[in-house]
């Protein structure tokens, strides 16, 4: 008997403690915006089997379009993208999504920023629990959440409530809250639609689009290297040996991914092309496709047209269109690989005409008392750059005559117009203008 009360004891503690965690995760948590929410809503309440998926962190959510899609293959296709999700973000949600369907074909994104060190440094938990809230309880979620951190970050993982516990007693905050919540949008899984204009929104099945033009002559992401440490000995590639496994016993043929970013950023990252073949190296040794839409042939999809770009890293809603029909022609053969893919970088911008994408700086110069700039194009030695300031506060300054040298410094104190002028070497008469601010 006094087993059975404990027992049951127990049982109530359980209930109660779940429940109330649940009660204040309601009032604490506003994930009244979030896509990911509405996106595992969809992948459990699926009347159709998902015959191919396609995985991975933003790039992935805004690339490929599940409606155009599905016409194109005449099949089921699903984004099961968070993000900034990392590898093993990834292989629980492929999980995931195989204990509901019976997958074909994955495509896993494999940009250069899932490449991350070891998971229990991490600091910053907001990708990884982007996707554990909304996750089923299961086996896999807790390994994932016990894998994903250290132990320091444990109380927040697995009480939701506890990360925003400095608003317990703010009750206009829970009011308002609590508002949001009981409309019939949040209770059907729904968002908003009003005003779309430059701003990210929910379209269905993990598709997340803007209607924004990126518009801009400078960008930090078309700065110096790619700061990832390319080795194998980090988590993320046993987060990647998990996937390749677990999709061969699972008979799921897996390819590599790599979405377009503007062709600004892939070359002002000089070291593209070492993180394009370690990619491939290890393609190679466990017999998986690569597709890295980087190295893509221009006259199919032009990364240099920013108006296929809500940002300087993300396709809009024309250049995501755009780009799944591509895609979608290249998958069932109406585009070869030959024609469609370089081996290198350095083939691509050879095969078209000479430009100036814009300029790069540091994402941190405006802490830096001067800064070095530099010019991006496709050419190494046959654009010349002539380079003029005009400051609000100042006179007038010749930075550089023309010359092939794409380096120069700036004080990030001071402001006004600059203005880069460049021409061919091999014709100097057509001269071609960009004026910025600074």
């Amino acid at each position: 008997m006094k087993i059975v009360c404990k027992a049951l004891v127990g049982v109530i503690f359980i209930i109660l403690f779940f429940g109330i965690g649940e009660f204040l995760r309601y009032i604490l948590i506003d994930d009244t915006e979030s896509f990911t929410r509405i996106m595992f809503h969809e992948l459990y309440t699926s009347k159709k089997n998902i015959d191919i998926a396609f995985v991975g962190s933003s790039h992935c959510m805004n690339s490929f379009v599940p409606s155009l899609l599905d016409k194109k293959f005449d099949t089921y296709t699903f984004n099961i993208g968070s993000s900034g999700q990392s590898l093993d973000g990834s292989f629980v949600m492929i999980q995931e999504l195989c204990k509901y369907n019976k997958p074909k074909q994955i495509y896993l994104e494999v940009y250069y920023n899932v490449i991350v060190g070891k998971y229990k440094d991490r600091k910053q938990m907001t990708n990884t629990y982007i996707i554990s809230d909304y996750m089923k309880p299961s086996l896999e979620k807790l390994i994932y959440l016990l894998n994903a951190s250290s132990k320091d970050h444990y109380v927040n993982s697995f009480i939701l409530a506890r990360r925003n516990w400095k608003k317990l007693l703010d009750f206009d905050y829970i009011l308002k809250n609590i508002k949001k919540k009981y409309t019939e949008l949040y209770k059907n899984y729904k968002l908003d639609e009003f005003n779309r204009e430059g701003k990210s929104y929910y379209v269905e099945r993990g598709y997340c689009t803007c209607n924004n033009i990126f518009s801009a002559y400078w960008n930090d992401r078309a700065y110096g290297k790619l700061y990832i440490k390319l080795t194998e000995k980090n988590d993320w590639y046993k987060s990647l040996l998990d996937i390749i496994n677990y999709c061969k016993k699972q008979n799921i043929i897996l390819t590599f991914i790599i979405a377009p970013e503007p062709e600004w950023n892939i070359v002002g990252k000089i070291n593209y092309q070492e993180y394009h073949d370690f990619i491939q190296n290890i393609a190679d040794k466990h017999n998986v496709e690569l597709l890295d839409f980087n190295l893509r042939n221009s006259k199919y999809f032009d990364s240099s047209y920013l108006n296929f770009f809500q940002d300087n890293h993300h396709l809009n809603n024309i250049g995501s269109e755009e780009f799944s029909n591509v895609f979608a022609d290249f998958i069932v053969g109406k585009i070869s690989k030959k024609d469609l893919f370089y081996d290198t970088l350095q083939k691509k911008l050879d095969s078209e005409e000479p430009k100036v994408f814009g300029l790069g700086r540091p994402k941190d110069y405006e802490k830096l008392k001067y800064f070095e700039a530099h010019i991006v194009s496709n050419r190494k030695n046959e654009i010349e750059y002539k380079i003029e300031v005009e400051p609000d506060k100042g006179k007038y300054r010749l930075i550089q005559d023309y010359s092939v040298n794409k380096k120069f410094k700036l004080s990030s104190k001071e402001h006004g117009k600059l203005t880069l002028s460049w021409r061919l070497i091999s014709n100097k008469d057509k001269i071609n203008v960009i004026v910025t601010d600074y």
